[in-house]
């Protein structure tokens, strides 16, 4: 009876068991799992929720910092950059992220306090600096991927720097410019171009502390690509010699030397980006002639396929090289030439009278073709407001210490400044029997174009008109201005393109007040800003 009454109890529990066990399934058919519930977005859309298993990693000590929980401060940490300013300049060291973790300060985060009230080291127009796209919203770790992440934002905010301050720099912000994209274009598939380009941007606002290590680097990894690699990279890392100090050190600067094994190209011929560097390696060259009133470094062959009379039918590059051109002969007929000849350095006994001939007419030459440039300039290179020559003597200078010359590019602008460069080197080398009473008197006047070369600069203001070139004759032009409103006016024109280009000018800015000094009674004036 007990054993019968003992197997009734145990199928009465089974059978419970079961019904519990079938309820439970036909709940969770249609409620879900009470651990895993089903959300109302998956249920409307007729799927299943998926619970995906959880991944757990070691602790990591962070740095203890402190907080600043009053309204308004997560905002202006969202807008801050984590690494400060001055620190994304230089790439970080090969040391061990662990180390700096344990010798960080107290205060790992660098606020907004810190770093957002500082100036970039590069301008963010006209593009926002990609730098600025790394935010910080809490808590930062320096890790191996925050540490490299650091590292490609010092990559990124130097080529940034390169490609919209000193590509349009090189290439005078030409219209329809092909160096830019070119040079960019080099860079993805070449890293040491890449590398060389970052070098610049860093070494331009470093004012030439960079690492010489680093160069040397750079200059034995060219060595390994091809002729034509190695000679632009080898190009843009040579402009660097220009921010180590100023103009009085540009005849120590390394400019391009073809290879003996290569055959001369003119310059129209050389393909970009090469073209744009060499153009601007003969602008370095000329300016450097023009200050220490020495013969030209270069020996690139020179170009007579597009002569100045057909300046209508080209582009305003293709006319800007034929200026530049123009000037390039001016300078090398002057000290090849026309000074031996006149120090009596020539052979007299062996020289051809047809030699002394050739000489003259090539002056001849060139003088003409300063003249029809100012008679016949293409419309792209007249300037939109031209004040007349009445007004240099006018009441307007009471008001103005230049009259106004306005131009709408940095390129018009530059050609008509080497042109006018080209007549007053070679009316300062005339031939004594030579009359030009056939040309109107402001073109012979050696005044006229040295006033013009100082207007150019005065009333125009484009970042990218300051070249080597440009300065160079400005230097030599302030040294004819007389006036104190000029004065100032040229000061302060050398104020914005130290500031522009990063461009050192301090010892030739105290030269210059040093000679007006020496030539006027009165007192030069100072810079209010230095």
């Amino acid at each position: 009876m007990y054993a019968q009454n003992s197997s009734l109890a145990r199928l009465d529990l089974f059978a419970k068991s079961w019904w519990h066990f079938v309820m439970m399934r036909l709940l969770t058919d249609h409620q879900g799992d009470e651990k895993r519930p089903r959300c109302g977005s998956c249920q409307e859309r007729s799927v299943t929720c998926e619970y995906k298993q959880w991944a757990f990693v070691s602790e990591v000590a962070s740095a203890p910092s402190d907080i600043d929980n009053t309204p308004g401060r997560n905002q202006d940490m969202a807008q801050s950059p984590v690494f400060p300013q001055d620190d994304l300049l230089s790439l970080p060291k090969a040391a061990s992220p662990v180390a700096a973790l344990n010798h960080s300060p107290p205060n790992a985060v660098y606020s907004a306090k810190d770093s957002g009230t500082e100036t970039a080291p590069f301008d963010t127009s006209p593009a926002v600096s990609l730098a600025r796209t790394y935010e910080s919203t809490g808590n930062q770790i320096l890790t191996p991927s925050t540490w490299d992440d650091k590292a490609g934002q010092c990559k990124q905010r130097a080529m940034h720097c390169f490609r919209y301050q000193l590509v349009p720099w090189i290439e005078s912000n030409a219209p329809k410019p092909s160096f830019g994209s070119n040079m960019m274009t080099l860079a993805q598939y070449k890293p040491v171009i890449m590398d060389a380009a970052i070098y610049l941007a860093r070494h331009r606002t470093s004012r030439g502390e960079t690492s010489s290590e680093e160069l040397q680097e750079l200059h034995h990894r060219l060595l390994l690509e091809n002729t034509f690699v190695g000679d632009v990279g080898r190009s843009l890392l040579a402009l660097g010699d220009l921010f180590n100090g100023g103009p009085s050190l540009w005849p120590q600067f390394r400019f391009y030397h073809q290879q003996p094994d290569t055959q001369p190209e003119p310059l129209e011929d050389i393909a970009e980006p090469l073209k744009s560097l060499l153009r601007f390696h003969i602008k370095i060259d000329i300016a450097t002639s023009i200050m220490t009133n020495k013969p030209p470094s270069m020996k690139l062959p020179l170009s007579t396929g597009r002569p100045l009379s057909n300046a209508a039918s080209l582009s305003p590059m293709e006319t800007y090289d034929s200026c530049l051109l123009c000037l390039l002969e001016c300078v090398r007929l002057i000290h090849y030439e026309l000074i031996p000849l006149f120090a009596g350095q020539s052979n007299m006994q062996s020289a051809a009278p047809e030699s002394y001939s050739l000489k003259w007419a090539a002056w001849s030459s060139l003088w003409t073709s300063c003249m029809q440039w100012f008679q016949d300039r293409p419309p792209g290179m007249q300037p939109v407001l031209e004040s007349s020559d009445a007004d240099l003597n006018g009441h307007k200078m009471q008001e103005s210490s230049f009259p106004a010359d306005v131009y709408t590019s940095a390129v018009s602008l530059q050609a008509n400044l080497t042109m006018h460069l080209s007549s007053l080197l070679l009316l300062a080398y005339k031939p004594r029997l030579v009359k030009l009473s056939r040309f109107p008197h402001r073109l012979v006047s050696r005044s006229w174009h040295t006033q013009k070369i100082a207007r150019l600069a005065v009333w125009n203001n484009f970042p990218e008109q300051w070249d080597p070139l440009v300065v160079a004759a400005l230097l030599r032009a302030a040294r004819e201005m007389t006036h104190v409103s000029q004065q100032e006016a040229l000061l302060d024109c050398f104020q914005r393109i130290t500031d522009l280009t990063k461009l050192p000018l301090d010892e030739e800015i105290s030269s210059l007040r040093l000679y007006w000094r020496s030539s006027s009674h009165s007192t030069p004036p100072t810079m209010s800003n230095r």
